[in-house]
């Protein structure tokens, strides 16, 4: 039995844990950011079949790539595109780890070659160059914070994502802005009721927010 199998017989705590020490061996990383939702993203990708599935994920904000390599290694059969500046954010000013974040990724995903695609620039820049008719199957959302640019990679990303596909917004309730209306929940909250009626709420906590698209563009504009 697999590692990933044996970790689906665990408890959430427990899953956590083994999955921290794993990536822990993967790679250098400064930050354990994402640990707490492998444990949850392992139960719902399951439940979906997506670990049997050949995929095309879209992860937006990609730090040290230890989210990326999680995905890499418990998706076998996906191929990962990664968006970022590799300059950090607005919550990052003057956080001297930033200038060798890019090289601690490029490192952390050398070993996984063809399946992982790499685009450093803003996510807009990103989705203007995306090819007509490029769809992805899980698209995680996690780059800036901001409330205008988490509404535009909402509005993007829900368009490029395949029927069926799922989206993960991360930092759901973040509350880093003094101005409520700057934090992430305003767009996505936004974003939810737009598009009302062409989703199901998969997931939702404090820490992220996990949505299928059950219709298709061209459904919803009928």
């Amino acid at each position: 039995m697999s590692f990933w199998r044996r970790l689906n017989k665990k408890k959430t705590v427990a899953t956590n844990r083994a999955v921290s020490e794993r990536l822990d061996r993967s790679g250098r990383f400064s930050t354990r950011y994402f640990d707490d939702h492998a444990a949850h993203w392992m139960e719902v990708f399951a439940q979906e079949g997506l670990p049997e599935k050949a995929l095309d994920v879209l992860e937006i904000g990609a730090w040290e790539g230890r989210a990326t390599v999680f995905l890499l290694q418990y998706l076998p059969k996906a191929c990962v595109t990664s968006v970022d500046t590799w300059q950090g954010s607005d919550e990052h000013v003057g956080d001297q780890r930033v200038g060798g974040i890019e090289a601690l990724f490029d490192a952390n995903v050398s070993e996984f070659g063809h399946r992982l695609r790499k685009f450093k620039g803003t996510s807009i820049q990103f989705f203007t160059s995306v090819p007509s008719g490029e769809q992805f199957d899980l698209i995680y959302v996690d780059g800036s914070h901001f409330v205008d640019d988490v509404a535009c990679d909402a509005i993007h990303s829900y368009r490029c994502l395949k029927p069926g596909g799922l989206i993960i917004f991360d930092d759901y309730l973040w509350n880093w802005y003094p101005n409520v209306r700057h934090n992430p929940a305003f767009a996505i909250n936004w974003f939810l009721r737009l598009r009302r009626g062409e989703y199901q709420i998969l997931s939702v906590s404090r820490a992220q927010l996990i949505l299928k698209k059950v219709t298709s563009e061209a459904t919803a504009s009928q």
